[in-house]
């Protein structure tokens, strides 16, 4: 309630603020809370920075990320490619920002049972992610252990077996 009327003069401190809270707020499961925080900040950011700021389209996919964890698929999906296309428009295809909504992506279509698009997808995304920042990178590490989910769902175990323990090596 502070940071709505306390902060109202300054939008892109209230926007951050929200913005933090909102991820606390994640942390503790706590989503529809999150949600309407992160609402928020991307309306203000949308509004004071514009909808291709990398701040607002940042803001974005932490809302597709929590609408996830709310089980909210065909809302976070279409977020999530908004804010996809924009950040690879914006920033390019191979930064991590956009590497990171692409996988967020295809945590979905797994999560929605639609493996194959979701195998394409953590694959492109590996590919990069091991070229520009290295096959022991966080993003990399995380990736191959999301196509080894992926690959386990397909009943492809010896593929799914195989990611499991290079990320557990790493």
């Amino acid at each position: 309630k502070d940071i709505e009327t306390g902060l109202a003069k300054d939008p892109e401190l209230q926007a951050q603020m929200m913005y933090v809270m909102a991820e606390a707020y994640k942390g503790i499961i706590l989503y529809p809370r999150a949600e309407s925080l992160l609402t928020h900040a991307v309306e203000i950011r949308r509004r004071t920075l514009g909808p291709d700021n990398p701040e607002t389209l940042r803001s974005m996919y932490q809302l597709a990320d929590i609408l996830i964890g709310e089980s909210r698929y065909r809302e976070a999906e279409k977020l999530c490619r908004d804010t996809m296309d924009a950040q690879s428009r914006v920033l390019g295809s191979e930064h991590r920002d956009t590497l990171m909504s692409v996988r967020l992506l295809a945590m979905i279509l797994d999560d929605e049972g639609r493996y194959p698009e979701a195998e394409k997808l953590n694959r492109r995304v590996l590919e990069v992610a091991r070229r520009v920042f290295g096959p022991q990178d966080p993003l990399s590490l995380n990736v191959t252990n999301n196509l080894a989910v992926n690959l386990n769902s397909e009943g492809r175990y010896s593929e799914a077996e195989k990611g499991f323990r290079e990320v557990l090596e790493v």
